[in-house]
């Protein structure tokens, strides 16, 4: 368990964590606040020394993803799988319009992909 009191934390380390609770922070002074898991216990905990509700994170995350992908395909009206595929084989990735957000899509698409370990979404 981390050894650190909560008012040993710098102010601008414990927002940062509180705003994403797997991030890992190294404090001006050097010392590093991350995530870590007990083995004991097999529980994560944020780098507060608080217990981290995994499966909540991992939910909130694919509802992001799946959230992004939605807001991209009617941008662009076309689903995500048929822009992937155009991305891959039409070299899409050279355009300069939309690069950005092409970049960003195709890397939410694999993210999507390798969260559910599936070929459709």
């Amino acid at each position: 368990m981390n050894e650190t009191t909560p008012r040993d934390i710098p102010a601008e380390v414990r927002a940062e964590i509180e705003s994403d609770p797997l991030v890992g922070i190294i404090a001006e002074d050097g010392r590093y606040f991350g995530p870590y898991h007990d083995e004991a216990t097999d529980t994560v905990y944020d780098g507060l020394g608080r217990p981290v509700d995994v499966e909540a994170m991992v939910a909130r995350t694919r509802r992001h993803i799946r959230e992004g992908l939605q807001r991209y395909e009617e941008r662009y009206r076309i689903p995500s799988s048929e822009f992937y595929q155009r991305w891959q084989q039409d070299g899409l990735q050279d355009s300069l319009e939309n690069s950005d957000d092409f970049y960003l899509w195709a890397q939410m698409y694999r993210d999507a992909r390798w969260m559910t370990d599936e070929d459709s979404l």
